[in-house]
């Protein structure tokens, strides 16, 4: 075994985990055989019989990605895939028969997944939950584990066999997006005018305090067609419909709409206040409409000191 595990464990770190718990359903029926084997302890008649088949068990759990392993009641490893070798940092031999406890350098963390563990034996239900761990070479990864009950011939728990993936590039990534989304949500509070994004569908993604502060509590809105509860009017005093919306006509058509003056009944109020409506597409690399975005200038008062004239 390598003596730096880091850029292994990365290259079997699963992207996108949404259909772990299909996958580890699958993965880990193998290593439940061999657990069960090794758990049953069999009389030495049996052993040249029982041998052979935990091997080559053994052999098709160890070309499965991710950590596969099995522990006893005691929370002592019975199984560890060559995986579960490369996670922890150490060969097998060292692996089996000792405890998270002996293998991790934190006590807590090892008090963690013993405490997952032991409640997946006691309920008899299979689990799913990230689970952070230190390793031995000092890094901390996310698993994200299902465990379940291994149960002998006769249905009797006799420890949890479970199958982990190492997300942590992907928790990273999704910490970055949470920063990321909270600072632009800082920014588009901050502005002046009053910004609606919509998704190709129009269902409404984001506004900004000035557009609420325009229109009020705004609908749920999951389609431009559900833009006909939005009451508004045109300087003519028709009324807007829904596929009339700057919004809409940049979703279906790809207008771009400039100082489109609207007069707006406010949710909730009914008041009446009138706006500059301004709304483009937006178009991924192919050029096909991914969204819309509609920026609303509130002119009730008159234009803001600096703007000149109406558009």
């Amino acid at each position: 075994m390598p003596n730096d595990f880091s850029d292994l464990r990365r290259a079997v770190a699963i992207e996108d985990y949404a259909c772990a718990d299909d996958v580890a359903a699958l993965l880990v029926a193998p290593a439940a055989t061999v657990a069960q084997l090794f758990a049953a302890e069999p009389a030495a008649p049996r052993r040249t019989m029982v041998e052979p088949m935990a091997a080559m068990l053994l052999a098709v759990v160890d070309t499965l990605p991710g950590n596969v392993f099995a522990k006893d009641r005691a929370g002592r490893y019975i199984v560890a895939n060559a995986q579960t070798e490369v996670a922890l940092g150490a060969p097998r031999e060292r692996l089996l028969g000792r405890t998270d406890l002996d293998l991790l350098g934190d006590a807590v963390e090892a008090t963690r997944l013993r405490e997952a563990d032991q409640r997946v034996m006691a309920s008899g239900v299979a689990e799913s939950l990230e689970e952070v761990v230190t390793l031995a070479d000092g890094s901390v990864v996310t698993w994200l584990s299902t465990k379940a009950p291994l149960r002998d011939a006769t249905g009797a728990v006799i420890g949890i066999i479970g199958f982990s993936v190492d997300i942590s590039e992907r928790k990273t990534a999704e910490r970055a997006r949470a920063r990321i989304e909270a600072q632009l949500g800082a920014v588009l509070d901050a502005l002046p005018v009053g910004i609606i994004i919509a998704d190709a569908d129009g269902r409404i993604v984001r506004d900004n305090a000035a557009s609420r502060e325009l229109w009020g509590m705004p609908p749920e809105t999951a389609s431009w067609r559900d833009y006909g509860e939005w009451i508004g009017y045109r300087p003519t005093g028709e009324r807007i419909g829904a596929a009339e919306w700057a919004m809409a006509r940049a979703l279906r058509d790809g207008d771009t709409v400039r100082g489109e003056l609207v007069e707006c009944q406010r949710f909730g109020s009914g008041e009446r206040r009138r706006y500059l409506n301004n709304a483009a597409p937006v178009r991924d690399a192919a050029g096909a409409i991914i969204g819309g975005v509609v920026a609303a200038l509130d002119v009730t008062d008159g234009l803001p000191a600096g703007l000149g004239g109406a558009a």
